[in-house]
């Protein structure tokens, strides 16, 4: 991890999808965010065989290589809510792991914005490790850094949350 006076990288770890960090959605329990986010893909495109392999592994990776054998898989469909999904997981995922919840809304954090920064994934991350000074400009971005924008927005509702129910223990 490191961080910018404006960012927190990172890449693997607590913030990653495939930390492991159970939650329930959609009447089912999921082992991390990139399982539900694959399981849901399948759902998406009634490919129910592939949708009962990814529940049954606890493997992140497995669970990631088995969404890509999604049958009947349309960037057309998929692409306009892919974000809203990513949102949902990890929302369920912060919100039902509490110590995680205090993790993603340090007070250090809050002015800050959250950056995957996985050299290989340009949609989800930015294309540039975090040890690559280009990481500290966005105009240098190879990706789009969805999931960064993903755990912005997910943080900003736990606090709104926070704000107006007066929790105390996030």
């Amino acid at each position: 991890m490191r961080i910018s006076n404006k960012y927190v990288f990172f890449w693997r770890g607590w913030l990653s999808n495939f930390w492991h960090a159970p939650f329930e959605l959609d009447g089912l329990t999921f082992q991390n965010t990139e399982q539900y986010f694959m399981w849901k893909k399948a759902i998406i495109f009634n490919d129910q065989d592939i949708a009962d392999k990814i529940l049954a592994t606890n493997s992140p990776k497995e669970a990631r290589r088995l969404g890509q054998l999604v049958h009947g898989y349309s960037d057309a469909t998929w692409g306009p809510i892919r974000r809203q999904v990513m949102y949902d997981c990890n929302l369920a995922k912060y919100m039902q792991n509490p110590d995680l919840a205090r993790e993603l809304c340090k007070p250090e954090w809050r002015d800050k914005h959250f950056v995957e920064a996985s050299p290989y994934d340009r949609i989800w991350a930015i294309g540039i490790p975090e040890e690559d000074d280009r990481c500290l400009d966005p105009a240098n971005w190879l990706g789009t850094n969805y999931l960064g924008q993903c755990l912005d927005s997910v943080r900003e509702q736990i606090l709104n949350n926070e704000k107006s129910n007066n929790l105390k223990n996030i």
